[in-house]
């Protein structure tokens, strides 16, 4: 994704008042051979016309690539941001990516599907990508026995004459490997089960291992295990604004599947598994104290613990409780609820609720 809009900025410059689709595919296209020269590249972009493109909104936009290699490409800058300034937008991104080279991965084919892509467009004219919103994406990655061999050879050097096979949904690796002892090479055999864990992160599973033509004990076969898993891990730095999440794990035809989810993470969503503060409104140090608008006087946060003895508990102090905005489809609701039913289908306004059976305050207007 962010070569792609990489590509497109890069393109921009070559845009007009009578700027099409069809011109902005091709300087795409351009700036790609330039990027990955020797690789096979085809772009399509759809949508309308002059201020559009200017504007860096596109309906549909889909790009095809064989024969390159990422490696050692400069990869923009790519996160998530609250808001942006100038909105590009692009309703569907289809990319497919055919024997091409990542980092020693060489991948067989990778498709990834994306909607609803909005983003920065004054900040990508200056390589910067920053991404606002980002709808349902789907991958799949096809990679070679050959080349998933590369990565299990790099941490079990002592085998030799290596050759990995995927057949009916276990990866079975083979060679010699020096005795115990004796250190003679004798016949080697690993089989298991590809596994996904943390949905980013591929293992094998269940192993049986041979050395000549006797089993390992499990002892052994947990301590060559600890040196192959996890065998690969999508994103290890956490550099991209998504999660990844691993779906479904193939094994067949000599070819790893792997399929997934990419879901994006925006700017003002926590971290996954953090821990949730336990002290309420609590301004950072430093930070200014909001104030109530004029003529408003604003609710005072009860004191911890607070009791009145002997005192039934409809008379406890209560807490205050906190307002906070009315989502889509808490207005939907009340609109159906009451002013649907009264009022022939009237609007409300973003009211505030405060998680009781009161709102406050709606204005009701449209309908009367």
């Amino acid at each position: 994704m962010g070569y792609l809009l990489a590509a497109l900025a890069g393109g921009f410059v070559f845009f007009n008042s009578q700027a099409s689709p069809r011109k902005a595919a091709g300087r795409v296209e351009s700036v790609l051979r330039q990027q990955f020269p020797g690789a096979q590249v085809d772009v399509d972009i759809r949508g309308k016309r002059g201020l559009n493109v200017l504007r860096g909104r596109f309906r549909e936009v889909k790009v095809e690539m064989a024969s390159f290699q990422l490696a050692g490409a400069p990869l923009p800058p790519m996160r998530a941001v609250p808001q942006v300034k100038s909105q590009g937008s692009i309703g569907r991104a289809t990319l497919q990516l055919r024997d091409f080279n990542y980092g020693g991965l060489k991948a067989e084919l990778a498709e990834i599907e994306v909607g609803d892509v909005v983003y920065d467009w004054d900040a990508l004219k200056q390589s910067r990508v920053q991404l606002l919103a980002v709808g349902p994406a789907r991958a799949r990655l096809i990679v070679p026995a050959a080349s998933l061999l590369t990565f299990l050879q790099a941490k079990l050097k002592d085998v030799k004459d290596a050759r990995l096979t995927l057949q009916n949904g276990l990866v079975r690796l083979t060679g010699t490997r020096p005795a115990p002892f004796i250190g003679t090479p004798v016949a080697f055999a690993l089989t298991a089960r590809p596994e996904v864990r943390k949905g980013t992160e591929i293992w094998l599973a269940e192993p049986q291992v041979s050395l000549g033509e006797a089993p390992l004990p499990p002892a052994l076969i947990g301590g060559m295990l600890g040196q192959l898993n996890p065998i690969f891990i999508f994103d290890r730095d956490s550099k991209w604004p998504f999660h990844v999440n691993i779906t479904s794990l193939l094994a067949r035809d000599n070819k790893l599947e792997i399929a997934g989810n990419l879901i994006f993470v925006p700017a003002n969503m926590p971290a996954l598994n953090a821990p949730k503060s336990t002290v309420p409104n609590t301004p950072a140090p430093g930070a200014s104290t909001p104030t109530a608008p004029a003529g408003v006087t604003p609710p005072v946060a009860p004191a911890a613990n607070l009791s009145v003895p002997n005192a039934s508990p409809a008379t406890q102090p209560q807490p205050v409780p906190t307002l906070r905005a009315l989502d889509k489809a808490e207005r939907a609701a009340l609109r159906r609820a009451f002013f649907a039913p009264r009022f022939g289908g009237s609007r409300i306004s973003p009211g505030f609720w405060d998680g009781t059976n009161t709102v406050a305050p709606i204005t009701r207007r449209g309908g009367f």
